[in-house]
C-alpha cells in the first residue's frame, strides 16, 4: 500500500491514549465537578465546541461572566483558524497603543473587529451583544471569502424586523438581522436583542460554535443503502468461565463463624431470630459512610457484580476497623445478614432501591450516579487488592480486561443498578425489610417503603465475553502510550452485544455505532460511518488543525472509493489502523473487526492501486 503522511495519527494516538489514562484516573476518582461549569441549557454547546477546538483556556471557566473584547477576539480568530486548518499569519502592523496582543491584531487584520479609535482598543472592556454579532457575521463573511464558501452570500432580511430595533446601533442592525436569519443568533423573547446587554463567556461559546457549523462544509456523498454493513453478530463465544460462580444470598455460615462472631445462640420465632441479628450488626458492625475513612469499602460489591462469589460474606467479615468492628456499605450489611439468617434457617433474599426508582421517587438521581457510566472505573490500586482474590481462584484476568467487565455492570441486560441494598426475611408469608439503622444513609419514608424494592437479581450480570475476551491494550505498559489492539477489538465486537449499548445512528443508517472513541476504545459498538471529515474529527476529538493534511486526504478518499466500490469508507478506521507497509490482507482484517464490515484484501489493493 502507498506511503502517505503518518505524523497527525501517531500524534494523536499518544494523546488518545494518554487521554484514556486521564479518564480512567477520573472516573476511579470520581472526580465529577470543576470550580465553574456551564449553565445546564449551555451544558451540551459547550460540550460540543469543546470537542471542535473551539473552547480556549480563557473561556473554560466563569461561564456566566461578561466577556471581554480581548477574550472574544482570540475565540473567534481561533474559530476561525480551526476552519482553516491553519494558524492566521500577522502581515500588518500592530495600530493601537493599548494592547500588543496578537490575537487582537489578527482580528483586525482578518477584518473582524475595529477600534473605539484608530490608536485605541479598549481590550477589557465587556462586548455587547450587537458588537459580538456584528464580529461574527464579519468572521463569516471572511471565511466564506477564503474558503470559498457561500454562507453569508444573498442573506434576505426584508422581512425581519425586532421590537427593540430602535435601540440597535445603525452600523450592527444589518449584521443583527443577517445573523438571525442564518440562525446564528436568536432574541431575548418578545421579538427583542437586547442589543446593548452584554455577552457572557457561555453565550459567547455558544454563538461561536453556531457559526463554524453553519460555515462547515458537508461533503456530497450519494446516499446509500447499506443493509450489509449493519451489525450481525456470531452469538457463540468461545470464552468459558474460568471461575464457578455463585449467587452469595446462599452463602451459610457455620456454626463455627457463627461462634467467632458471637453471633451464636440465637432463639425464638423467626421474627425474633431475624431482629436478633439486625441487633448484632447495630453493634457489631460501622457503616463505611463518606464520612468515614474507608476507601475500599465499596470495592467487593463491584467485584462480586463482575465475578459472582469471588469476595462472599465469609471473606467480608475478616475485613474490621481498629475497634474490631466489621466495616462495609449497605451491600456487606445485606449479605452478611442473609448468611448469618440462612444458618438459623430463616428464608432470606436481597433487595434493592434502584437507580430509576429512585429517579422517580425524588426527580433526580442521588449525586454521584448521573447516565450510563455510573460506578464505572477501577483503579490500579483496587486492582491490585482484587488480584490477591483472582490469583487464589486460579484466574488470570489483567488490568484492562478487569476494568472493562466493571464499566459493562450498569448496563449489562437485566441488572438493575442499585443505590441502597437490604436484607429481606418470610415471616408468616410475608417478606420483611431487616433495615439496619446504621446502614442506610437516608432514613426517609421512600427509603423505608418496602413497594420501593425489587429483589436483587443476578441475571446477565456476570458475562463472560466482557470478562474473558483478550484486552483491547496492555496498560501496564508504562514505556509510552500502548496501541489498541484492533484485531481484539474486533474479535470481542463480533460476539455481541456485551451490553445494552444505545450508541449513534451513523451517517448510512447503520445503528448503535459507537458515539466516540471512549465508547469504542471500551467495546461498546463498532465504529460509525461519516460522509465528512467533520465526523471523523468530532468522534475522535479532534480540530482541523489536528488532522492537517489528512482533512482534504480523506475528503478524496470517501469519493473515490464510492464511486470505485458503490458503498462507503470508514475514514475513522483508517484514521485509527493504517500504517506504513501494511499487507492489504493485515489491513482488511482489522478495518473489518473496527467496523464489522467485510471488505475483502483484494478490494483494498485494487483501491490502493
Amino acid at each position: 500500500m502507498e506511503d502517505r503522511d503518518m505524523s497527525a495519527k501517531k500524534i494523536f494516538k499518544i494523546i488518545m491514549c494518554l487521554t484514556l489514562v486521564i479518564t480512567l484516573f477520573l472516573s476511579s476518582s470520581n472526580i465529577t465537578a470543576f470550580a465553574s461549569v456551564p449553565s445546564s441549557w449551555a451544558q451540551t454547546d459547550v460540550t460540543q465546541a469543546t470537542t471542535k477546538g473551539l473552547v480556549i483556556p480563557e473561556t473554560s471557566s466563569n461561564y456566566q461572566s461578561a466577556i471581554s473584547r480581548e477574550v472574544f477576539c482570540k475565540l473567534i480568530v481561533n474559530m476561525v483558524e480551526q476552519r482553516l486548518g491553519s494558524p492566521v499569519e500577522v502581515t500588518i502592523d500592530n495600530p493601537f497603543v493599548d494592547t500588543d496582543d496578537v490575537w487582537i491584531i489578527k482580528a483586525y487584520q482578518l477584518g473582524i473587529v475595529n477600534g473605539v479609535s484608530p490608536t485605541e482598543f479598549a481590550p477589557n472592556n465587556n462586548v455587547t451583544r450587537e458588537q459580538i454579532t456584528a464580529m461574527m457575521m464579519n468572521a463569516l463573511k471572511k471565511l466564506d471569502k477564503l474558503l470559498g464558501t457561500s454562507t453569508a452570500t444573498n442573506v434576505d432580511i426584508s422581512s425581519v424586523s425586532f421590537a427593540d430595533e430602535s435601540e440597535i446601533s445603525a452600523w450592527a442592525l444589518t449584521s443583527i438581522k443577517e445573523a438571525n436569519v442564518l440562525g446564528v443568533i436568536n432574541g431575548v423573547g418578545e421579538n427583542r436583542i437586547n442589543p446593548k446587554g452584554n455577552a457572557t463567556i457561555e453565550q459567547s461559546i455558544l454563538l461561536t460554535l453556531r457559526l463554524y457549523n453553519k460555515n462547515a462544509e458537508v461533503l456530497e456523498v450519494p446516499p446509500a443503502t447499506n443493509d450489509e454493513l449493519v451489525t450481525v453478530f456470531k452469538g457463540d463465544s468461545p470464552y468459558e468461565e474460568q471461575f464457578e460462580i455463585w449467587d452469595i444470598t446462599t452463602e451459610v455460615f457455620s456454626q463455627e463463624t457463627l461462634k467467632s462472631l458471637g453471633a451464636d445462640g440465637f432463639t425464638g420465632t423467626d421474627a425474633e431470630i431475624a431482629q436478633q441479628i439486625v441487633d448484632w450488626q447495630t453493634a457489631n458492625m460501622d457503616y463505611a459512610g463518606p464520612d468515614k475513612n474507608y476507601d475500599d469499602a465499596g470495592y467487593t460489591s463491584r467485584w462480586n457484580f463482575m465475578i459472582p462469589g469471588i469476595f462472599p460474606a465469609s471473606k467480608r467479615i475478616e475485613q474490621v476497623n481498629s475497634v474490631g468492628k466489621i466495616y462495609g456499605i449497605c451491600y456487606d450489611y445485606a449479605y452478611i445478614y442473609v448468611a448469618i439468617a440462612n444458618a438459623y434457617g430463616l428464608e432470606t433474599r436481597v433487595t434493592t432501591l434502584t437507580l430509576e426508582k429512585h429517579k422517580e421517587l425524588f426527580g433526580e438521581l442521588p449525586p454521584g450516579p448521573d447516565d450510563e457510566t455510573t460506578f464505572r472505573g477501577l483503579s490500579r490500586d483496587e486492582y491490585e487488592l482484587l488480584k490477591v482474590h483472582l490469583d487464589e481462584n486460579d484466574i488470570d484476568l489483567n488490568y484492562d480486561q478487569i476494568h472493562r467487565a466493571i464499566q459493562g455492570i450498569s448496563t449489562l441486560e437485566g441488572h438493575k443498578q442499585g443505590i441502597h441494598s437490604r436484607a429481606e426475611v418470610k415471616i408468616d408469608g410475608q417478606w420483611v425489610a431487616m433495615e439496619v439503622k446504621n446502614a442506610i444513609a437516608d432514613p426517609s419514608p421512600e427509603y423505608l417503603d418496602s413497594a420501593n424494592y425489587i429483589p436483587q437479581n443476578w441475571d446477565g450480570i456476570y458475562n463472560p465475553i466482557r470478562l474473558y475476551a483478550p484486552a483491547f491494550w496492555d496498560s501496564s505498559i508504562t514505556d509510552g502510550p500502548s496501541p489498541i489492539d484492533y484485531d481484539a477489538v474486533g474479535e470481542y465486537l463480533s460476539y455481541g452485544p456485551q451490553v445494552v449499548y444505545t450508541g449513534i445512528t451513523d451517517d448510512y443508517g447503520n445503528e448503535d455505532r459507537a458515539g466516540d472513541i471512549n465508547a469504542f476504545a471500551n467495546g461498546d459498538g463498532y465504529l460509525p460511518y461519516v460522509n465528512s471529515p467533520e465526523g471523523l474529527m468530532e468522534f475522535l476529538h479532534l480540530s482541523k488543525r489536528d488532522l492537517g493534511e489528512d482533512y482534504e486526504d480523506y475528503k478524496e478518499m470517501l469519493v473515490d472509493f464510492y464511486e470505485g466500490t458503490g458503498r462507503p469508507f470508514n475514514i475513522i478506521a483508517d484514521f485509527l489502523i493504517y500504517e506504513d507497509d501494511m499487507t492489504p490482507e493485515e489491513y482488511a482484517r482489522k478495518y473489518n473487526g473496527c467496523t464489522g464490515d467485510n471488505i475483502t484484501a483484494e478490494e483494498i489493493r485494487l483501491y490502493a492501486e
